[in-house]
């Protein structure tokens, strides 16, 4: 399994407090939203708490740990005599997962492969569909484990532009509220104040720590009625991850794909990526992963999207399979 969080950091010496106060009184909710000094400072549309001005280093250890296995994908797709559209997210190469070998049976469908934002979708097409149809993709994979070493984030980086769509707020990763802003402020100023400047490692210890993991319905996937309960589920815990560091001004987003050596019926998983150093970094609350990943999980997508995305059609449905 990847790395837990490094124990915290020695108090760093005296400098410039990073949020600000009255003098001779502590600052409001309100006015520790507002008061964010040059370390940990607020910057439109969400809450920038400052990262780093040098450049960081990263370093990926490519382990021998590996796992293959063949992994059949079923979609079925239920047409309502209109053309219909659905849209698939494949398995894509990189240099964690390898696509050995794969086939598809398209049984009538066009298929136009993509790449679209670091996905590989298949979309499928069907002229006039009614009834159901059925597409299959089936591939043996190999996956290795892999474990990234980086520098911490501080002071004074801004995201690029080209990575602003993984800082801005979705329906489900609301970095923009004030509920939200005000509980991050309140959860890593402590730390913050004793000189700690790694805020990856600041968030995802919070949240690790405040947050109580109970499978629904009493535990929660939203952000907001998590803030509230305290009670999270493990789609929600990871939600909160990517939701904070949002807004703190680090692109962050959801991962989906499947776990190959689980047991049958429990395969599907999410993970969270984190941009550290050039590159997406995985990490995981639930599962404890720090900046690892281990072998055996397939990433199929990221972001905050539905699996399969279709039009003009009546319902689709979707099994996996999975073989030594």
């Amino acid at each position: 399994m990847g790395r837990r969080p490094p124990p915290r950091s020695p108090a760093a010496p005296a400098g410039p407090a990073v949020l600000h106060r009255h003098a001779g009184k502590a600052p409001s909710r309100s006015a520790a939203c507002r008061h964010i000094g040059p370390v940990a400072g607020i910057a439109a549309p969400c809450l920038f708490l400052g990262l780093v001005a040098t450049p960081l280093v990263a370093r990926a250890d490519d382990e021998t740990d590996t796992v293959e296995a063949e992994v059949i994908l079923i979609v079925k797709v239920t047409g309502q005599g209109g053309d219909a559209e659905v849209e698939v997210p494949l398995p894509r190469p990189d240099a964690r997962q390898t696509v050995l070998s794969e086939e598809m049976r398209l049984r009538g469908f066009q298929i136009e492969e993509i790449e679209q934002e670091g996905l590989r979708l298949a979309r499928l097409r069907y002229p006039s569909l009614h009834g159901r149809k059925r597409f299959t993709w089936k591939g043996r994979v190999r996956l290795r484990r892999k474990t990234w070493h980086f520098e911490p984030p501080g002071p004074g980086w801004k995201a690029p532009e080209a990575l602003h769509r993984w800082i801005i707020p979705t329906p489900h990763l609301q970095c923009r509220s004030p509920l939200v802003r005000e509980q991050l402020i309140r959860g890593v100023e402590p730390a913050l104040a004793r000189g700690e400047r790694d805020l990856v490692q600041l968030i995802y210890r919070w949240v690790a720590r405040t947050f109580e993991r109970r499978k629904a319905p009493e535990g929660t996937s939203s952000v907001l009625k998590a803030l509230r309960t305290r009670k999270v589920d493990d789609r929600g815990l990871d939600r909160l991850f990517v939701t904070f560091l949002r807004a703190a001004g680090i692109p962050a987003r959801t991962v989906g794909g499947l776990r190959v050596d689980a047991a049958e019926g429990k395969r599907f998983r999410r993970w969270t990526e984190v941009w550290l150093a050039g590159e997406w970094v995985p990490f995981s609350v639930p599962e404890g992963w720090y900046g690892a990943i281990p072998a055996g999980y397939l990433k199929l997508y990221h972001g905050d999207r539905r699996f399969i995305r279709r039009r003009n059609v009546a319902r689709t449905s979707f099994k996996i399979l999975v073989r030594p």
